[in-house]
This record gives structure tokens, C-alpha cells and sequence, in this order.
């Protein structure tokens, strides 16, 4: 009898270590920031949530997808054409084999809250549309579409994803971005990224 409950004790101890050991490298372990072993310009942040971002420093580029675990490896779906599958080789590297790519855990990194090329991807515009916020590769203008006119332009910067406004006539606004990142707060006006 104590043979029998010692070997049952066993076997389930083993169990139980062994299913640690795989969980410690499922999903709970994937999220975080990974780069990119080949290109320090870009990183990749995987939430719980099943989202994924990434980030390329050199074309100040954020693209969103998600992914999901799929027998033993890893699908990240959104970041390009065709849906990314990896495989997790040891507790820090994840491995797409169609395309060679590998990706390094490292310390965590924020994904900028905007980028120029976000700012620059069309107009935005306040819920009524009377107003029309446009950004330039330095610049930006308001127009009134009931006036006819503009009513500010101004110079901009992003600098680790914040954004500041200057007028011609030296007013400087740090607008808030939404998470979203489609509605700007700029003083007491908010404007909506036009699709």
C-alpha cells in the first residue's frame, strides 16, 4: 500500500514538474519585448491580450496584429502579408523558419505612443468635420471648412513618441494621443484619423 502511494505521489510530482517546465515557456513567458536578432532598428511587444506590436526605428514605423499558440509554436498574424509562425527554442528565442528570423527576449521597450508616419497618413478631422488638422513632413495647419480658411499652422516634432506643436505665432501644445492612436487632443479640440 505504501509502495503504491509513494509510486502514485511520484508520478504525479513528475507531472507536475514537467507541466511547469512547458508552461514556463507558453504564453505567459512570449509576452514582453523581443528583438530582432539580425535588426537592432526593430522590436516586437506581445500582450496577454493576444495582441502584438511592432516597431521599426529606422522608418519610425508601429504595426498591430496579434498572435496565437498553435501545437508548439507561436502565429503572429498582421505584421505581414502572410501569417508568421515561430517556434520557441529554449526560454529566449523564437524562430520563424520561412523566413529565417529570429527573435531575442530583451528588456522591455515602449512602443512610441505615435509616429511621423502615423501622424502624416491622412487628415484629421474634429466629429463635426467642420475642422481639418493635416501634418507635413515638419509642419501642420488647421482648416476651417465653415470659415474657409486656416486657422493655425505651425511647426511639429515627435520625439520618443510624443508630440509637440508650435505656432507661427509661438504657441506650443503637447497634445494627447488616445490608445487607439486614431483621435488627437489638441487644447479643447479632439480630432478623429480620417479612414
Amino acid at each position: 500500500m505504501k509502495k503504491t502511494f509513494l509510486k502514485t505521489t511520484m508520478i504525479a510530482l513528475c507531472a507536475l514538474l514537467l507541466l511547469g517546465t512547458l508552461s514556463a515557456c507558453g504564453p505567459k513567458n512570449l509576452t514582453g519585448t523581443w528583438n530582432n536578432a539580425d535588426y537592432d532598428e526593430m522590436f516586437v511587444n506581445f500582450d496577454e491580450d493576444g495582441s502584438v506590436a511592432g516597431y521599426n526605428a529606422e522608418y519610425d514605423m508601429v504595426i498591430f496584429g496579434g498572435w496565437t499558440e498553435k501545437k508548439g509554436s507561436f502565429e503572429i498574424t498582421g505584421l505581414s502579408d502572410e501569417a508568421l509562425v515561430f517556434k520557441l527554442q529554449g526560454k529566449d528565442t523564437l524562430y520563424c523558419e520561412v523566413y529565417e528570423l529570429t527573435l531575442k527576449k530583451g528588456a522591455e521597450k515602449e512602443i512610441p505612443a505615435i509616429t511621423d508616419s502615423e501622424l502624416t497618413d491622412g487628415a484629421w478631422i474634429t466629429e463635426d468635420g467642420v475642422y481639418e488638422l493635416e501634418f507635413y513632413w515638419d509642419d501642420w495647419d488647421i482648416y476651417d471648412d465653415d470659415q474657409g480658411e486656416y486657422i493655425l499652422e505651425g511647426t511639429y516634432t515627435v520625439v520618443n513618441g510624443k508630440l509637440t506643436m508650435k505656432t507661427e505665432a509661438g504657441t506650443t501644445f503637447k497634445p494627447t494621443i488616445a490608445d487607439n492612436r486614431r483621435e488627437l487632443t489638441l487644447d479643447n479640440m479632439v480630432f478623429f484619423l480620417e479612414d
